[in-house]
């Protein structure tokens, strides 16, 4: 699903440069002036489309493979699941462990895509940092 979404973008932004080129060009907009366009490349269409992290998908992904062994609830210390909340991890350590593992977590490199683990690290850095306060 994610895929066809970036192919459909790819193609959009590939059909609209085309059609730019070929558009007949009378006359040039004035430089900085109130209808002056920002061209932007398909490469870096592309680049934000894929870069763009889903904290909804990382909510999928925390509760089927984190949620066995972490709590988002803040106080909730059940059993020996590990409390994100009173952590309060950023997005980037998050990804760090997650990718490497750490004391007793285990890495999840070639288990979660670089998609996913960008996604769920960004679900446990807005959600840890919202409920804790």
């Amino acid at each position: 699903m994610k895929l066809r979404s970036v192919l459909i973008a790819v193609t959009a932004a590939t059909l609209a440069a085309v059609a730019f080129s070929c558009a007949p060009r009378n006359e040039e907009p004035p430089a900085g002036g109130p209808t002056a366009v920002r061209t932007v490349t398909v490469t870096e269409t592309v680049m934000r489309t894929v870069a763009r992290r889903d904290a909804r998908a990382g909510r999928r992904v925390f509760q089927t493979v984190c949620a066995r062994c972490h709590a988002l609830k803040p106080g909730d210390w059940t059993g020996n699941r590990v409390n994100l909340t009173a952590l309060q991890p950023t997005y980037e350590t998050t990804v760090a462990k997650v990718t490497r593992g750490g004391i007793a977590m285990p890495s999840f490199s070639g288990k979660l895509s670089r998609r996913q683990i960008r996604d769920v690290a960004a679900f446990v850095s807005r959600t840890a940092a919202r409920r804790a306060r």
